[in-house]
C-alpha cells in the first residue's frame, strides 16, 4: 500500500505542476498582442512581463547602427508612442511607416524587444478595381 500511495502522490504532484505551467502560459499569451495605447495606460500590469505589442513604426524615429546591431524606434498606436530598443539582425523594412508586432518586455518606460515582426507593405496592397 505504501508504494501505491507514493505513486499516486507523485502523479498528483506532476499533474498539478503541468496544470500550473499551462495556466501561467495561457495568462501570458491569452491575447496575441496588446495595442500601444493599452500597454502604456496599464504599465503596472505589463511591466517586466513578456508581451507582444502592435503598432506602427514611425520612420522618422528609426536609428539603426549596423555595427552594434542596435535598432531604436517609436512604435505608435492610439495616439501614443512607445520607445522600442532591439539588438539583432535588422528587420528588412524598419525605415518605412509600417505596422509591426514587437515581442519583449517593458523596462523603465522603454520596450526591450527580443523580436520585431514587420508587415511588408508590398504584399498587402489592395487590388485595383
Amino acid at each position: 500500500m505504501g508504494q501505491r500511495r507514493k505513486l499516486v502522490m507523485g502523479g498528483l504532484l506532476i499533474a498539478a505542476a503541468v496544470a500550473y505551467l499551462g495556466w501561467n502560459s495561457f495568462q501570458n499569451f491569452s491575447e496575441y498582442y496588446v495595442p500601444v495605447a493599452k500597454l502604456l495606460s496599464q504599465q503596472a500590469v505589463y511591466r517586466g512581463k513578456d508581451v507582444r505589442v502592435q503598432g506602427k513604426i514611425l520612420a522618422n524615429t528609426v536609428i539603426w547602427r549596423p555595427r552594434q546591431q542596435y535598432l531604436r524606434f517609436e512604435l505608435a498606436g492610439g495616439g501614443k508612442e512607445l520607445p522600442v530598443v532591439y539588438h539583432g539582425v535588422d528587420p528588412s523594412n524598419n525605415n518605412q511607416d509600417v505596422n509591426a508586432v514587437v515581442e519583449g518586455k517593458l523596462v523603465g518606460g522603454v520596450f526591450q524587444a527580443r523580436r520585431v515582426l514587420t508587415q511588408c507593405a508590398t504584399h498587402y496592397k489592395a487590388q485595383q478595381g
